[in-house]
């Protein structure tokens, strides 16, 4: 670790001639490097195991297991091995680590550990958000669907009466990439992971630099894993979500070429940035289909029709309709809802500044709670749903991923969990779905 120097009650940094003073974050740091300590092995002191989401446990025995990285019996593991196994608790106490993945409200001890979505026509122009908080095991399967449904944009064409759906960003590499910046996130600098989402380009912004002595070629070469929080890497690892440390950014270049996308490019400046960029496939899909993607239908829309033989129609999936008065809006254009960072710290990467505040078919419930909040009124264009193109989603999130809770599905589609659960019981009678297991590690079936 640099030497440090204490002069007069601050303290200094030395590398090599340069001389600089540390505070706050980056001397918390180098303070707990040299004893050691990883800052997601901290323990974090009245805060009991029965606090913890059992909800969250239950994702992560599942996942373990469907990985092979644990076996059926472990379906059983009560909290406090699975804890202990993962190394989550020292000294008794919970660590950072066991907060960040399995606390209802972990915001409540490690500000800023949330992700933030946001959908951009430009870089002044935000149309949507999302924010999502809570056990950060649930936030990424939470994720996945919401990406899938509401983010992505998937150009269908036939080949004779074969429908092919060609998403312009590989969802396995996004995962890595958020996979990546979730482990390698500074949380000790309070600001939550920012993903930019733009017609043809995504950029992911991680709190934090990369370790002293590398530079973002080093990322695209062979070298050593150095996860920033240890913990959380080596509790991914035994769910199945990442396979080994340091191979991530292989297998995202790898996907990006099977996807005809450029990979990913790196930057480490206020934070590291991500950008997959796929502004030639986007190019080569409009010579395809001549269509203006703001005038086309949704790519789920029963107008879908097959192109004659030969003949290849793209259309983007995603794109936004008008409600009509009445029906429930989205929050676009955002200027509003801001929550109150601590004096002097800086804004998150990425300038995604309005927390979205969605009204789920009326309830209270949020997808984030903020303690200060200032409404600023917006019109914005959103999706009629009707209710066949409601279970027609929760029927994709399904095929998407068959261990998906009612909570993810709910959250993923805006919608209380009661409407799912009566969606789900409808098409149960309908012989659309059925559920094989119980309802701790069992998953669904899609017969329809």
């Amino acid at each position: 670790y640099p030497s440090l120097i204490s002069y007069n009650g601050r303290f200094y940094y030395r590398s090599g001639s340069t001389v600089q003073e540390l505070n706050g974050n980056t001397l918390h740091g180098l303070l707990l490097g040299r004893q050691g300590v990883d800052w997601d092995a901290v323990p974090v002191p009245k805060v009991s195991i029965e606090e913890l989401s059992e909800r969250a446990f239950d994702l992560f025995r599942r996942k373990a297991v469907t990985s092979g990285r644990e076996p059926q019996s472990f379906l059983m593991e009560s909290r406090e091995s699975i804890l202990r196994n993962l190394k989550l608790m020292r000294d008794g106490l919970l660590t950072r680590a066991a907060i960040i993945l399995f606390h209802p409200d972990p915001e409540q001890y490690v500000f800023g550990s949330a992700i933030r979505v946001g959908y951009f026509r430009n870089d002044a122009d935000l149309l949507f958000q999302d924010v999502l908080s809570g056990p950060l095991m649930e936030q990424l399967d939470i994720l996945e669907g919401m990406f899938r449904i509401k983010y992505l944009k998937a150009y269908i064409y036939y080949k004779g009466f074969q429908r092919i759906d060609d998403y312009l960003f590989p969802w396995e590499a996004l995962r890595e990439a958020i996979l990546n910046a979730v482990i390698h996130k500074d949380y000790g600098e309070r600001i939550p992971v920012a993903i930019k989402v733009f017609e043809s380009q995504i950029l992911i912004y991680n709190p934090g630099h990369l370790p002293e002595g590398w530079t973002p070629e080093t990322l695209l070469v062979k070298h050593e894993s150095k996860p920033k929080n240890p913990l959380l890497a080596h509790a991914f690892y035994r769910c199945g979500d990442i396979e080994a440390w340091g191979r991530g950014i292989g297998k995202i270049i790898s996907i990006c070429h099977e996807a005809q996308i450029p990979p990913p490019v790196y930057s480490d400046g206020a934070s590291i940035c991500t950008l997959f960029d796929a502004s030639e496939k986007l190019a080569r899909l409009k010579e395809v289909t001549g269509d203006d993607p703001d005038h086309v239908s949704s790519a789920t829309s029963s107008e879908q029709k097959a192109a004659p033989e030969g003949e290849q129609k793209a259309t983007p999936e995603g794109e936004q309709k008008a409600a009509p008065a009445g029906e429930r809006k989205a929050v676009g254009d955002l200027a509003g809802e801001q929550k109150a960072a601590p004096e002097g710290e800086r804004k998150a990467a990425g300038d995604l500044s309005g927390e979205q505040i969605t009204s789920l078919d009326g309830d209270a419930e949020r997808l984030l709670t903020t303690d200060k909040k200032t409404s600023v009124k917006t019109s914005v264009k959103t999706s009629v749903k009707s209710s066949e193109d409601i279970a027609a989603r929760i029927q994709e999130l399904m095929r998407q991923t068959p261990g998906i809770s009612v909570s993810a599905i709910s959250k993923a589609l805006s919608r209380t969990e009661r409407t799912i659960y009566e969606h789900i019981r409808r098409l149960k009678e309908h012989g659309a779905i059925r559920r094989v297991g119980p309802d701790k590690g069992g998953h669904w079936e899609v017969l329809e």
